[in-house]
């Protein structure tokens, strides 16, 4: 080494002491120290005492020094002589191989020694958003960033496809939408020409801290007061909802009973007064997905909902009691971490069939991992499928009767949407889930919901590039029910589909179970960035699976080639194209927000669509409701209603108890941020009313809602998630009623006549923005 060099080190060495900086520096150095420590010949670039070295070895990381080599270079030296910014750029091309708080704090790092503007820093980044969406977002508000992070410069080739499209880089490639003309307002991923912002759409995709979360969602009430006017405010039909005031709701006492759940006691807050004999008991656990504060939280847990035992009744919101709650218990499942090793991600959204009992969620992670969770005794076997790279999920809708599972993505390499579909199938021969269950693999039939596999059977393009909401369902109207076997009921394991019997009373249209298996359907599926809503038929993946297993002997062979294989059954679309469903209809429609369809299909059969203004649109379908054939022409609005500014979510009333209406069909609940409060809406073909608000002074933010199952109790429950505020609210909305436990019903208030009552409240380490819930067996 040169004496000047030798000198100017060793005046430094008199020098030096601890090392100065932040808590991210230590971090950094001490990951550097521990995976390091000897032997290491990594090729970095080092900057020592200001002087830059671009072909550098890390050689050694010892807790007082670093051995580094390079030309003109060559000794153990203090810490101190590299700085906060010799460290972060001695672990730039190191750091992609750390856990997620190293990555963090190396970002961390980088932003305070001015690198931020580096293709590391981008490439590390956005690594990040994918495996941790909270430490994402610290990082964003580090950062500062408001709008999508800068882009690196355009690549030569803008058609070229990154190296790993499982972590695609950002640049600011751009990829023209195929379809329809420009909107009015551009998405904050699509620039004026209609063109994808790769960087934004890359930062739109895999961000799931709570900022980007609350960007989802779209304004708040606070918000909208303070200028942030939704889209197609102008429009004179819809205006600020002002029916009532918000009030505090009344909430009843709660008691407790020490003789319950199995002696660990149990609180209740409705009937009374408790016995000793459980009775008929009913319990719905639902799974809460949220964006948590702490960076090691995967953001999923399963909860109580209600619970009716020893003739008392309870909907104040809780962990469960039996079965696990924070976390989810599924989300340990080896096989799911296996087959994401860089990190689940983040949970986007989860669904259930909702026409009839559905015991397991399918959760989709911004990893590419679907996953099911259900209850305590729903046999949960961590069941899973993990979508080709660069395919992002962003929506998830289960057909009505639980045969597929129809999930919006992202391709961040391709920069355009899809549909993927997935052949569900449920069986099981052991345990309770038996009793209701297939015993033979029949993937794309109904099913109670115990999902023991999941095949991908392929992609639809979509007419836009940014799928955010859809619903979907198949044309049999109610819940699927008993299946007739020799003249009596009987259950879908008593069937046997190899005899012609049994497939012709499914097969032929005066067969005993002709109504058992859907024949069509159809999608909706919204893009709240692009102004667009495409309607999507389902007809021919039902018809083909009906064909399959319900005609010949020979089709029906086939379907006993279940597996993996493309060409194994049910055959990719890459095989057999006849299945893949069909965009008839792409409208447009400003922001909408939310969507929902009626359950089944008949001439009542609508398409709703929320739209951040405040309306509810009411489509009319056609054929995509019937097997009538499907007419682009016959997809029209017919109607629209005024409801609360920013619905983000349309609710189904599930059926609420014996000998009343049919709810599951004629009655939405949208839940409006914009104005903090839930909207019921009686349906009536084309035509709509607004018959109850719910305005609670403990919302502070309700996103979403879902209305729970129960078994043999009448609730009328519903499960409000509270973004800002943290927390889950129960309410009630209806009488509760011990149908098979004497009869005894207990209206709500204090007096029996109100309109609501709330059954407390439940916080959460985060910003809850999702709820799906079952009744247990």
């Amino acid at each position: 080494m040169p004496l000047t060099r030798l000198s100017l080190i060793a005046c430094l060495l008199l020098t030096a002491g601890h090392l100065r900086g932040g808590e991210a520096a230590e971090a950094v150095r001490a990951w550097l120290v521990a995976t390091y420590a000897t032997g290491a010949k990594e090729a970095v670039t080092a900057k020592v005492a200001g002087t830059v070295y671009a072909n550098a070895t890390l050689v050694a990381a010892q807790e007082s020094s670093v051995q580094l080599y390079a030309k003109d270079l060559d000794g153990a030296l203090p810490w101190t002589l590299l700085g906060d910014d010799g460290i972060c750029l001695l672990a730039e091309s190191l750091v992609a191989k750390a856990s997620v708080p190293v990555r963090e704090s190396w970002l961390m790092l980088a932003i305070a020694c001015k690198r931020s503007e580096t293709p590391a820093f981008r490439r590390v980044r956005d690594e990040l958003f994918r495996a941790d969406a909270a430490a994402a977002g610290r990082v964003n508000a580090a950062l500062g960033v408001g709008a999508a992070p800068k882009a690196d410069p355009p690549i030569a080739d803008a058609g070229a496809a990154p190296a790993d499209p499982s972590f695609p880089s950002v640049d600011g490639e751009t990829a023209i939408i195929p379809t329809g003309a420009e909107d009015d307002e551009s998405a904050p991923m699509i620039d004026k020409s209609g063109k994808v912002i790769r960087s934004a759409y890359l930062r739109w995709a895999y961000d799931y801290s709570a900022t980007m979360v609350s960007k989802r969602l779209g304004p708040t009430k606070a918000q909208l007061k303070t200028g942030a006017k939704p889209k197609n405010a102008n429009k004179a039909e819809v205006t600020e909802a002002t029916s009532s005031a918000r009030a505090k709701i009344w909430s009843p006492p709660m008691q407790f009973f020490k003789g319950a759940r199995n002696g660990q006691g149990m609180p209740w807050n409705v009937g009374g007064p408790p016995t000793a004999d459980a009775g008929d008991y009913s319990g719905t656990h639902a799974q809460i997905l949220y964006a948590p504060d702490a960076a090691n939280d995967p953001g999923v847990d399963r909860i109580l909902i209600l619970e009716e035992g020893h003739n008392c009744f309870t909907y104040q919101p809780t962990p469960t009691w039996w079965g696990g709650s924070h976390p989810e218990p599924t989300l340990g499942t080896p096989s799911w971490r296996e087959a994401s090793p860089k990190g689940l991600g983040a949970p986007v959204a989860i669904a259930r069939g909702y026409g009839t009992w559905c015991n397991s969620g399918i959760i989709a992670f911004s990893s590419g991992l679907l996953g099911t969770a259900g209850t305590c005794t729903s046999q949960n076997a961590g069941t899973f499928l993990k979508l080709p790279p660069g395919k992002v999920p962003t929506a998830i809708a289960l057909t009505s009767r639980n045969e597929f599972a129809l999930v919006t993505v992202w391709d961040v390499v391709k920069l355009k949407g899809e549909l993927a579909v997935v052949a569900l199938e449920c069986c099981h021969t052991e345990g309770l889930m038996a009793i209701y269950c297939w015993h033979q693999k029949n993937p794309g039939l109904p099913s109670v919901g115990g999902f023991t596999s999941m095949k991908l059977l392929g992609f639809v393009d979509l007419p836009f590039a940014t799928p955010t909401a859809i619903s979907a369902t198949g044309n049999r109207i109610g819940t699927a029910g008993w299946l007739s076997v020799d003249g009596r009921n009987g259950f879908p394991r008593e069937i046997d589909l190899s005899k012609q019997s049994f497939r012709d009373s499914f097969g032929t249209s005066t067969g005993a179970n002709a109504t058992y298996a859907q024949s069509s359907g159809y999608a909706v599926i919204a893009s709240r960035y692009e102004n667009k809503v495409a309607f999507v038929d389902l007809q021919p993946l039902f018809q083909h699976f009906g064909e399959m297993y319900f005609t010949t002997d020979k089709r029906y062979q086939r379907t006993r080639e279940y597996g993996p294989d493309p060409k194994q059954w049910p055959c990719d679309f890459s095989v057999d194209d006849a299945p893949r469903p069909v965009v008839v209809k792409c409208v447009k429609v400003i922001a909408p927000s939310a969507v929902n369809v009626t359950i089944g299909g008949d001439s009542q059969s609508r398409a709703y669509i929320a739209t951040e203004s405040g309306a509810l649109q009411i489509w009319r379908v056609g054929g995509l409701a019937t097997d009538a054939p499907a007419s682009s022409s016959e997809i029209a609005m017919a109607g629209q209603v005024a409801i609360g500014r920013n619905p983000t979510c349309l609710a189904y009333v599930k059926d609420l108890g014996w000998g009343k209406p049919d709810t599951l069909r004629n009655q939405i609940i949208a839940v409006c941020r914009g104005d903090q409060e839930l909207s019921w809406i009686q349906l009536a073909g084309d035509t709509g009313t607004v018959i109850r608000r719910l305005r609670d002074t403990r919302l502070e933010d309700p996103v979403h809602a879902e209305v729970a199952d129960t078994h043999g109790t009448e609730s009328s429950v519903v499960t409000v998630t509270d973004f800002l505020g943290k927390q889950v609210v129960n309410y009630r909305f209806g009488p509760v009623v011990f149908h098979t436990n004497g009869g005894l019903r207990v209206d709500m208030g204090p007096d029996g006549k109100a309109e609501f009552e709330c059954g407390g409240a439940m916080p959460f380490p985060g910003c809850p923005y999702m709820v799906c819930g079952t009744n247990v067996n």
